[in-house]
């Protein structure tokens, strides 16, 4: 009887095998998850456990150094409804749990979930190393918890996270499970035995105790597999690895480019021109921002090594997966113009341009104007850059300074006011305008100085100029007569507008000398006649008389004797002596005749000599 239970449950563990499958990569549920208690009416009917498939099945042939994945491991049979036991995870040599704790926990909560536990749950803990180093973990049941038969599925297997170590390790190969009691220790599963009974099961799984395996748990004695034909074993190698980058447009998550790089497991090679700009990723840099570029382990100038995600594999050839990164690169945004105005939307201090990436934060700032208080602010002071154009508005309101007045002159050319100053008044930085009068009879000519402005604290003057308009004007008369009244010339007539300036002139009569002006000879026209009259005098001429008798006596010989003549003797004897007029015309005629002898004596002289 013993012997055919032994080789119908050897040809029940050997059909298992080949229904088990072997799940690369864990689906990550959390602990938060929990496991899932299922309420049967049934309870176990007695205290014994059964025991069947618990072993490790690697699933392939080849385990990459340094890599990562998952065991298979077949903890609880469903063959039989019983209360759960104590088991312990013994690592082989060269693996380590891939997460530590944590990932185990993650993975025995998925695990739980799927066995269908009633009233209670499982839960891990990692207990001291062995002797040689390998990672011990204990998977403890709620006290009472329980499993009904068949209330899972046989193949249900802990999918358990490892982690290969690296080549230096000088592994070539890890084994699993024990074909002889004499191999035992090399299991990884063991089920703790203290305080439990187990049925005819138990024949395939003989005692250790936990000392010697190197477990320091809640259980003195554990049992594991030991059958033969249940050892396996694992090549470790070397594979080629791919890492795969994918970049994405942060915000949107757009994939914008993939790049990927092949190499050794345990090799280096760097992202230096590989992925650290935009030229090497194909991106335009007139849109994207190559100073936002970033990647979600390490940073772009990192040395990395090629590290195998699967680890197993039944192909040495296969290029294996490595790890998956992702690059974030930002689009750039449109700029935000920050002004400063007062009231009237005038500008009083220079805008100021922010710019940034799509979805980055602006907070733009309140300056401090001199002469201005701060009223509010239009728009969104802060918020991020988009890809549409934004404006924030501060408004300010100005304060009061009295500024020194403008005034306003009206004049004419001349300098001549011709309407009362204007005074205008207000406060520094205000504006002002000024305003061209009109003047009757007068046209605009310039303005001197600022028609328009603003008030400061300096005094300004504004000078509008006038043209007057030319009104033609009565005339001006200009007569020439004697003193009788006798006209001597024809008479001028000057003609002009209103207010322009003339001038007479005086002309030359022959025989008369001027006398007086009546009038006024220079002027301006006005809208009245005017005359001018020149007065003239005939001109007196003595007759030349000639010269008496005793003009050519000799003279006295005595040349120093003064004579004088008496005025009153010449109105005496009847001698009338030319007037000033006269004895010029007298003059004359000496200087003729003077001329004339000298030429005469001339031509008589040169003749002789011929």
């Amino acid at each position: 009887m013993k012997k055919k239970y032994l080789l119908l449950s050897t040809i029940l563990l050997i059909l298992s095998s080949f229904n088990m499958g072997i799940s690369v990569l864990a689906d990550g549920l959390s602990n938060d998850e929990g496991t899932r208690t299922v309420s049967y009416s049934t309870a176990p009917t007695d205290d014994l456990r059964h025991v069947s498939n618990m072993f490790v099945d690697p699933g392939f042939k080849y385990i990459a150094y340094n890599g990562s994945g998952e065991l298979h491991m077949y903890l609880y049979s469903s063959e039989k409804t019983q209360y759960l036991t104590n088991m312990y995870i013994v690592l082989p040599s060269g693996l380590t749990a891939n997460g530590g704790l944590e990932a185990v926990q993650t993975a025995l909560a998925l695990y739980s979930n799927e066995l269908n536990i009633v009233n209670g749950s499982l839960t891990a803990k990692q207990l001291p190393n062995t002797n040689d180093g390998r990672e011990v973990y204990q998977v403890t049941p709620t006290s009472g918890a329980y499993i009904e038969k068949d209330g899972h599925s046989e193949s249900l297997v802990l999918k358990f996270p490892i982690k290969v170590g690296s080549k230096d390790s000088g592994l070539t190969e890890i084994v699993f499970n024990a074909d002889t009691k004499e191999d035992i220790r090399k299991n990884i599963l063991f089920i703790g035995t203290d305080n439990v009974k187990f049925d005819a099961s138990i024949a395939f799984y003989p005692e250790i105790t936990a000392n010697e395996v190197g477990i320091d748990g809640d259980d003195g004695v554990v049992r594991g597999i030991v059958l033969n034909g249940i050892h396996r074993s694992i090549n470790l190698f070397s594979p080629q690895v791919q890492d795969n980058y994918t970049v994405y447009e942060q915000g949107t998550n757009s994939v914008l480019a993939t790049k990927d790089k092949i190499g050794i497991s345990e090799d280096n090679y760097s992202r230096i021109g590989l992925v650290d700009n935009l030229s090497v990723l194909g991106l335009d840099s007139t849109i994207y921002d190559e100073n936002s570029l970033t990647i979600d382990s390490g940073t772009l100038s990192d040395t990395v090594e090629w590290i195998p995600q699967n680890a197993l594999t039944n192909d040495p050839n296969e290029i294996m997966k490595g790890n998956e990164y992702s690059i974030y690169v930002k689009r750039y945004a449109k700029d935000i113009t920050v002004n400063y105005v007062d009231e009237n939307n005038n500008k009083i201090s220079d805008s100021v341009i922010l710019s940034g990436d799509i979805g980055d934060s602006y907070a733009t700032e309140q300056k401090g104007i001199t002469g201005y208080t701060f009223k509010e602010v239009k728009g969104n002071a802060t918020g991020t850059f988009t890809d549409q154009e934004q404006e924030v508005t501060y408004v300010y309101t100005k304060n009061l300074v009295k500024a020194s007045p403008i005034t306003v002159h009206y004049v004419d050319t001349k300098g001549t006011k011709l309407s009362d100053d204007i005074l205008l008044e207000g406060n520094v930085g205000d504006s002002y305008t000024t305003e061209q009068k009109a003047m009757n009879g007068y046209t605009l000519k310039e303005v001197k100085g600022n028609a328009t402005g603003t008030f400061t604290d300096q005094e300004q003057e504004v000078t509008y100029v006038y043209t007057k308009n030319p009104v033609k004007s009565s005339p001006v008369t200009v007569h020439y007569v004697d003193t009788e009244g006798t006209k001597l010339s024809d008479d001028i007539l000057l003609e002009g507008n209103v207010g322009d300036s003339y001038t007479t002139e005086q002309k030359a009569m022959n025989g008369y000398t001027l006398k007086e002006v009546k009038g006024n000879a220079t002027g301006t026209f006005t809208n009245e006649e005017q005359e001018v009259t020149y007065v003239y005098d005939k001109a007196q001429v003595n007759p030349i008389v000639p010269p008496s008798e005793n003009n050519n006596k000799p003279e006295d010989n005595n040349t120093n004797e003064e004579h004088s003549i008496d005025s009153s003797q010449n109105e005496n004897d009847g001698t009338q002596f030319p007037q000033t007029g006269e004895q010029v015309v007298s003059n004359m005629w000496g200087y003729v005749g003077f001329a004339l002898l000298v030429s005469s004596l001339f031509m008589f002289i040169k003749r002789k000599k011929a």
